[in-house]
């Protein structure tokens, strides 16, 4: 992806977990994001899923629908990365993850895996221990959700698939919800 046609420089896509999400990594600032992708892509935002009492601070990356991210950072400074959030599709991460995978999908992927119920605050995360992926346990976190409505449309298999407990991904109450990726999280480590 052209990261700026006047310049003819390239994007990196490519994500490896824990260590980079193309040119950004673990010790990425806020001002090497400027001289990186220019001042005028950067938004300063609030993480979609920080709670009122943290004092989380975001970085919004507008680069189109396929290549836009959030990072995330450690503190307020903007000196330190914590994670980048809402990938679009084109970020290349291992297994061909991306927002939007089945769980059919997930499991060609993957093998057989198991999902945290829905309801609570793990609700549809995909724990990566004892699955194809378990080398990026803690580098990665991938949540599934159901299509908006399931739990109204198909309430007794939404409530049989809920709960703080894991799941196999087998279950047939799953397939009614229509479960789709909705979160690819990327964490670099803290320092």
């Amino acid at each position: 992806m052209p990261l700026n046609a006047a310049q003819g420089a390239t994007l990196n896509t490519e994500v490896i977990p824990g260590v980079s999400v193309g040119p950004i990594t673990a010790t990425t600032s806020y001002k090497d994001l400027v001289k990186i992708f220019g001042a005028e892509r950067l938004t300063d935002v609030r993480p979609p899923d920080a709670k009122e009492t943290e004092r989380e601070f975001g970085t919004r990356i507008n680069l189109g629908p396929d290549w836009s991210l959030t990072v995330v950072w450690q503190d307020k400074t903007k000196t330190k990365p914590y994670e980048t959030i809402e990938m679009g599709r084109g970020w290349k991460l291992p297994a061909d993850l991306r927002i939007g995978m089945t769980i059919a999908e997930l499991q060609q992927k993957m093998g057989l895996f198991q999902i945290v119920g829905l309801g609570g605050p793990y609700g549809g995360i995909v724990p990566l221990t004892d699955t194809k992926l378990e080398p990026y346990f803690g580098k990665i976190i991938v949540q599934l959700a159901p299509k908006q409505g399931a739990d109204k449309k198909f309430p007794v298999p939404y409530k049989a698939v809920s709960g703080e407990r894991r799941i196999p991904s087998t279950d047939p109450n799953w397939k009614p919800l229509e479960m789709t990726v909705k979160y690819l999280v990327m964490l670099f480590p803290k320092k």
